[in-house]
């Protein structure tokens, strides 16, 4: 049995979700989930599926983000580790040696590059 338009509003509502949250994981675009939602667009069961499906995989997100809120501070703060590591892995810091240019005074003595 398929749920109308109006249930799945109600379902995702019930569960804090916004239409932005299922749609990252519902294989839909927003503007879809919202024309279904509406009645302004008819539902089929592979959209039912995609709704349904999004809506449970968003909430279960939610739930693991209010368990493990330092989880995900961690993982950000890991992340940008990384990245960082990463690309101080691909810099080479090369000096050049200083060859002065002939003529230059330095500490007081004449250079001479001959």
């Amino acid at each position: 049995m398929l749920l109308s338009g109006k249930e799945l509003k109600q379902f995702r509502t019930r569960r804090g979700l916004t239409i932005r949250d299922v749609a990252k994981y519902a294989e839909l675009s927003i503007s879809t989930i919202s024309d279904i939602e509406n009645g302004k667009a008819p539902i089929n069961e592979h959209n039912h599926k995609c709704i349904t499906s999004g809506i449970n995989k968003a909430f279960f997100e939610k739930v693991q983000e209010k368990n493990n809120p330092e989880k995900d501070a961690n993982d950000t703060k890991n992340t940008n580790e990384t990245a960082t590591d990463e690309k101080a892995s691909k810099i080479k810091t090369v000096k050049a040696p200083v060859v002065p240019k002939k003529g230059v005074v330095k500490s007081g003595k004449k250079i001479s590059n001959t």
